[in-house]
């Protein structure tokens, strides 16, 4: 440990030090689940691409059907990204129900086992 001598930094150092080195040796690492983008989905990539081709068509040949092209490309883009959006919040509201479900159900379990008359009173 810190002997005497040492000035109040290097045994703060030394401090440091030595809760980092426990840390890393006794405490599990975390894996943190990675998020995935909408804009990763597959759906949201090729409607990606039909835009930048039509963008560039737009820029080669600037008339009223490149223009409505454009436009077009873009609200499909838009609505990719709603429909992955809107699928992955139908995922998770899934998730929350069963996980609601078994909450439910494992209370009415242990007031069948406890019986309604038992409470506790103070």
């Amino acid at each position: 440990m810190a002997s005497d001598q040492q000035s109040c930094t290097q045994k703060y150092e030394s401090f440091i030090t030595a809760n980092r080195e426990t840390a890393e040796e006794l405490l599990p690492g975390i894996q943190r689940e990675k998020k995935h983008a909408h804009s990763n989905d597959p759906r949201v990539v090729e409607q990606r691409k039909k835009l930048k081709k039509a963008y560039h068509t737009y820029q080669e040949h600037t008339d009223e059907g490149n223009i409505q092209e454009l436009e077009e490309a873009k609200g499909r883009l838009e609505e990719a990204h709603k429909l992955v959006a809107e699928g992955k919040l139908a995922s998770r509201t899934h998730e929350v129900e069963q996980k609601h479900h078994k909450y439910i159900r494992s209370w009415q379990l242990i007031n069948e086992i406890m019986g309604d008359a038992q409470h506790i009173t103070t």
